[in-house]
């Protein structure tokens, strides 16, 4: 396996250290313009995707103290899932899924973590993201990862987008705090973007001292203690424009965050920490020149790693005290390629990477737990469109390979080493159907694969014991879509169908601890959306969620029959806008409910209402450089709520950013 591997990152810098030879030999060229460079059809973008794909915009963003589990939130159709304030951790689903089943990319790298088999989106800063795009069926072939529940990729801002320095600074309740700047700028063929960025917050916000979470050394009110964020980042991208056809692209990122751990009963005495250091590294190359343009190509190299001190001496969360210091490196490469053929395109993806994961904890006498994965993901596919631009259609055929390598310690000290290869093969099909000017028609069928994650294969000391006989998730998806655009806006409605079996499940015993094992289970909804332009200034947007679940296991008695607890079944967004010169103002309405805490549907959480406004001017304040201003209010009826259960939610708050654009 390691053989295999070395062979292929060879390969990989053999390809890019050409690619980089032949960007200097290219120097003499003349001046490339940037804005003109053809389009590379081994990228993805939504306006060439046959499956539904959802765009949200930097502008919904920038120059906010915002994260993404709030932007996400704020879109309507994505559920979020926090366990407090802002930067708490926080999960994602998509129509029903969970966060292990939908992938998280960030220019194409995965950033799911091997170990828990989801990425937790509060550790993913938005101040260099310049595109969010959610594919809540099957993706282009061209991401060789296609997740269960749907794919959400981040694509980072490019120089081009607006050249100048921004510099944000705001802050608001439960001491919230941001500061960032931010250069965009092209020099000839180059173009350079760089962040910096630091957000904080307390998150002491005030809540009901109630039974469930009950102190009996505060009174009748008391505030969150524990739950600070502290986080710093920053990234240097950089483009070379080689000509018309060829591009080379570098990124880098840095991220420093250190967040407390509360407790259930909130103890004063409470000081478990987390602190994460994480570095990402990517090099890309594109060339849409072979084959006399026929042929697109693009080609990366990937490497991250990321350091976890996990800080529990006084032991106030959960049993015992631990140490934990976790070291994750990821390195691999993807590689994509297009071939046009009139109004067929063939495509090919090639993603593999290995992780090397080692944990110890400093507390204890054992010897540190090492695990490697290699994990290889491909996809063969073949879009056409027609003609008339009337018809669409995309096949697809994936396939997942995974060989694990484990060295575990158990708790007499023996040394335990395991080896388990895994492969499995997906399909998808999609239609799209433009009917006259105003109608649309899209439907997918997929057969999607989830291999698992190092955790639920094999374990976690004192919180879950492994399964090497765990099958992967497999999933049959289907999804029919109706969407027409009028001159007084769009409106869309989706059903769509999953089926698992197996899926994978944690089952709890008396102790607390979880084993993972195989169930069968099914989600069933419809989603749909009315966006309204009434006037040149007012939009209003009504977006509503409404599915069914049931786990089809007879494995245990006390879950058949019964819905899958952590997602919300109803969901609605009502969201009215105004637009009157240099101002804007916008208010929402956020309701959902019918979650279940436990697999016994015995836990049900209240139906969790919010109320959020926004109030906004941009406009220019010296000659030609642009100012922002923006207030958020949030939870405007102080509804107390919780995602998790035990784990209140912030109440009324407000946040008020500045920023300024010098050219």
């Amino acid at each position: 396996m390691n053989v295999f591997f070395r062979r292929s990152v060879g390969a990989g810098l053999v390809l890019t250290g050409m690619a980089w030879a032949s960007a200097w030999a290219s120097e003499s060229l003349s001046p490339v313009d940037i804005t003109a460079s053809a389009l590379n059809a081994a990228e993805v973008t939504p306006e060439s995707s046959v499956t539904q794909v959802r765009v949200i915009e930097r502008e919904e963003f920038a120059g906010r103290i915002t994260s993404l589990a709030d932007t996400l939130s704020e879109s309507g159709h994505v559920q979020i899932r926090r366990t407090g304030g802002l930067g708490s951790a926080s999960t994602l689903s998509i129509r029903g899924a969970t966060s292990q089943q939908v992938q998280v990319l960030l220019d194409g790298m995965l950033l799911n973590d091997p170990v828990s088999g989801y990425a937790d989106i509060s550790r993913v800063s938005l101040h260099d993201i310049g595109r969010i795009q959610i594919y809540p069926g099957g993706a282009p072939a061209r991401y060789a990862h296609a997740g269960i529940g749907g794919v959400l990729v981040l694509e980072t801002r490019d120089a081009g987008d607006d050249t100048g320095t921004d510099i944000t600074l705001g802050g608001g309740s439960f001491d919230t705090r941001r500061a960032a700047l931010s250069t965009q700028l092209r020099h000839g063929r180059w173009q350079h973007a760089f962040a910096l960025n630091h957000q904080a917050s307390d998150n002491d916000f005030r809540y009901r001292n109630q039974a469930p979470w009950f102190n009996p050394n505060d009174g009748r009110y008391t505030r969150r203690r524990n739950a600070y964020v502290d986080q710093y980042e920053a990234s240097l991208k950089s483009g070379l424009f080689i000509d018309a056809h060829r591009q080379l692209h570098s990124l880098l990122q840095w991220q420093d965050s250190e967040q407390g751990v509360p407790t259930i009963q909130n103890w004063a005495a409470n000081d478990t920490a987390l602190s994460t250091d994480a570095r990402r590294l990517q090099l890309s190359y594109r060339d849409s020149s072979w084959a006399a343009g026929t042929v697109h190509s693009q080609h990366r190299l990937l490497w991250a790693m990321t350091n976890e001190q996990y800080g529990n001496r006084g032991g106030h969360v959960g049993t015992g005290s631990q140490d934990t210091r976790t070291h994750t490196q990821q390195i691999g490469m993807a590689h994509t390629l297009s071939w046009l053929l009139g109004p067929h395109t063939l495509s090919a993806a090639l993603d593999l990477s290995h992780y090397d994961y080692q944990q110890r904890d400093v507390l204890g006498t054992r010897q540190r737990d090492t695990r490697q994965r290699l994990q290889t993901s491909s996809a063969l596919s073949h879009e056409w469109h027609s003609d008339t631009g009337r018809w669409a259609t995309q096949t697809v055929l994936r396939h997942f390979m995974t060989g694990d390598d484990s060295d575990e310690v158990g708790n007499t000290g023996t040394l335990t080493r395991t080896q388990q290869h895994a492969d499995y093969t997906g399909w998808q099909l999609a239609l799209t159907r433009h009917v006259g000017h105003h109608w649309q028609w899209q439907g997918s069928v997929a057969r999607q694969v989830r291999i698992p994650s190092l955790r639920e294969q094999y374990g976690q000391e004192g919180l879950l014991v492994g399964n090497p006989d765990l099958n992967a998730e497999e999933a049959l998806n289907l999804d029919l879509t109706l969407r027409t655009d009028q001159r007084w806006g769009h409106f869309e409605i989706t059903g769509y169908y999953r089926d698992l079996s197996p899926s994978m499940v944690a089952l709890y015993d008396s102790r607390g601890v979880g084993r993972y094992t195989n169930l069968e289970a099914r989600v069933a909804g419809a989603e749909t959306t009315l966006h309204l332009t009434p006037t040149d200034h007012w939009q209003l947007t009504l977006s509503a969620t409404a599915q069914d679940s049931e786990n089809r296991s007879d494995a245990v008695q006390y879950s058949q029959d019964k819905k899958l607890p952590g997602i919300y079944h109803h969901a609605l967004l009502v969201r009215s806008r105004w637009q009157i010169a240099s101002f804007h103002a916008s208010v929402s309405w956020h309701q959902e409910g019918e979650l279940y805490y436990d697999a016994a549907n015995l836990l049900e959480a209240d139906t969790r209402r919010q109320l959020n406004a926004r109030l906004g001017w941009e406009g220019v304040l010296v000659g030609t450089q642009r100012s922002r201003l923006t207030l958020d209010l949030r939870n405007l009826t102080d509804t107390q709520y919780q995602d998790f259960t035990r784990f209140p939610g912030p109440g009324r708050s407000w946040l008020l950013a500045f920023t300024h654009h010098f050219e």
